[in-house]
């Protein structure tokens, strides 16, 4: 251990700390020490019980003292210490990034909530939105599991479905409301989804319907 003490002009204060063994490589690759970073910023707190530490190691050295359980349990302290503060100041970019990553997904979801009826397609939400078309499609799968294309076309199926439950409209007109190019494309989409056509599947509906209401 060395200790260097600038004078009164320049008042910094370097402390190093050596140890070596088997295990130092590993303790020092946990503590993340290693190229490209050698250096780590320490908040005020942290830096006073550091230090606290290091006094007692230079006390341990000035007295010569010969309890190793006890230097080394101090020096484990030390580490420790440090790896808290490395570790807490990793999560905060990370935390930022995911809260951030969620944001854009809830975003994008609203836009097709309320654009599904339109020529809608990633390449539109990510410009509304002004990220990558690449990067959108990666947060959103990985959020939501299922890609961000496939979740329109769930969505404007889920609506279709609706719409020919509650109301009256013909499948062509329902089609062009749920954003479809063209009748006999939302019909072949439908039933891969269902099994049956959209007009197959009204009549299915509504009889489910009174069946429900006769049990009643």
């Amino acid at each position: 251990m060395v200790f260097y003490q600038a004078d009164k002009e320049d008042p910094w204060t370097y402390s190093w700390v050596g140890f070596n063994g088997k295990l130092a490589p590993y303790f020092m690759h946990r503590l993340g020490f290693g190229y490209p970073s050698l250096t780590k910023e320490l908040s005020t707190e942290v830096f006073e019980e550091i230090k606290d530490l290091l006094d007692i190691l230079i006390s341990i050295k000035n007295n010569n003292t010969k309890n190793d359980l006890y230097t080394n349990g101090i020096l484990l302290l030390l580490l420790s210490k440090v790896g808290t503060f490395i570790e807490d100041s990793k999560e905060l970019p990370e935390r930022k990034s995911r809260q951030n990553s969620e944001s854009h997904v809830q975003r994008a979801i609203s836009i097709v909530e309320d654009f599904y009826g339109r020529d809608l397609t990633v390449q539109y939400i990510a410009d509304k939105l002004g990220l990558n078309r690449s990067y959108l499609s990666e947060i959103f799968s990985k959020q939501m599991g299922v890609p961000l294309k496939k979740y329109i076309l769930d969505f404007r199926i889920t609506q279709s479905e609706e719409f020919l439950f509650t109301s009256d409209w013909s499948v062509d007109y329902i089609s062009q409301i749920c954003g479809f190019n063209s009748p006999s494309y939302f019909s072949k989409i439908f039933k891969e989804y269902h099994g049956i056509s959209p007009t197959e599947y009204r009549k299915s509906r509504h009889k489910r319907e009174h069946q429900t209401v006769l049990v009643k």
